[in-house]
């Protein structure tokens, strides 16, 4: 269904660690349920909950040093893959916003006639 371009998704991460889908059809529709995670293979796997790491108690006293040898990329590229992941969500969650409120404007607005 993601791959399709048509339907909205977005995930979170529930307050028992599990994370959770939600697909948005093109009529409305809301789809909630888990997100794929193969506990059906894996049973174990529901035992695992995610957090969020901390942070590093200090910052390093030197500074590495730049690599003049060879270019490097800015970060790793499944850095940029969550990044971009992060923002095409913020931009559905924005769209869904949006569309929620003209639909109640139009619903509160009398007809032009």
């Amino acid at each position: 269904m993601k791959t399709d371009g048509v339907f909205l998704d977005d995930q979170y991460i529930d307050a028992t660690g599990k994370a959770h889908q939600i697909f948005y059809t093109p009529n409305g529709a809301t789809i909630h349920g888990y997100a794929e995670s193969g506990d059906d293979l894996f049973p174990t796997l529901r035992d695992i909950t995610f957090t969020n790491p901390e942070p590093d108690p200090e910052p390093p006293k030197h500074p590495p040093q730049p690599n003049t040898e060879s270019p490097t990329r800015r970060r790793p590229r499944l850095a940029d893959t969550h990044a971009r992941r992060r923002q095409e969500r913020e931009r559905n969650r924005n769209a869904l916003e949006q569309q929620a409120d003209n639909a109640s404007r139009s619903a509160h607005d009398p007809p032009p006639y």
